[in-house]
């Protein structure tokens, strides 16, 4: 199954999943008042972590389990929380926040309300999980620009931050929001990113009328 936002049957965002190789229709997961679209599936595929814009003008997290429309509140706050990704097991959801007056990188056990950890520095958006559960990536904002950084954690017995990684200059790929645009290999060592347009040319054409009529008449 794939999974994507659209406002294809409204004039709001709402995530919709379709088979992956095309066959049948794509189904609306959630339909509110509000636009979301969903963040992270948790590993087992039976719920996913849906970001709404909620009532306060900022996104929140909910847990939602499509099979039976239920939905559970993980963070609603004045705050902006976004760019959620989970832990291989499922059971640590980081998370991105700007309750500090900017937007930094958090950890939080995924079923309990507290706990919370603070992975990032210097700013960050865009976080992505390891596949191994042992680094969690997410984009660093600096004077020369935006760069991927790489924390290496680990969940027990307790979370913490063992080292902060630079890894290379993303000013070249495209961001988005509030989910990450970037996904990480199996291996951990190569990302799928998408490149930016190369700048737009201005081309001349001189004496263009002549070229129309000597296309028109062949």
């Amino acid at each position: 199954r794939v999974c994507y936002g659209s406002t294809m049957e409204s004039a709001l965002r709402h995530p919709y999943c379709v088979n992956a190789d095309g066959s049948g229709e794509s189904e609306l997961l959630y339909e509110g008042e509000h636009e979301a679209t969903v963040g992270v599936w948790l590993p087992d595929g039976g719920a996913a972590v849906l970001i709404p814009f909620g009532t306060a003008q900022s996104y929140d997290l909910q847990l939602l389990t499509p099979g039976s429309g239920e939905i559970e509140t993980i963070l609603a706050t004045p705050f902006t929380e976004q760019y959620p990704a989970l832990s291989p097991d499922g059971s640590w959801l980081a998370y991105v926040s700007n309750e500090s007056g900017r937007a930094e990188l958090y950890a939080r056990p995924l079923q309990r309300r507290e706990g919370r950890v603070q992975v990032s520095q210097n700013g960050a958006s865009e976080s992505v999980w390891s596949h191994d559960g042992r680094e969690l990536f997410y984009i660093e904002p600096t004077v020369a620009g935006p760069r991927l950084m790489a924390a290496r954690v680990e969940t027990s017995p307790r979370f913490q931050v063992l080292s902060r990684e630079p890894l290379f200059a993303t000013d070249n790929y495209e961001t988005a929001g509030p989910h990450a645009n970037y996904d990480v290999h199996p291996d951990g060592r190569r990302f799928v990113m998408v490149q930016r347009a190369a700048a737009s040319e201005v081309i001349v054409i001189k004496n263009f009328h002549i070229e129309v009529d000597r296309a028109q008449s062949r």
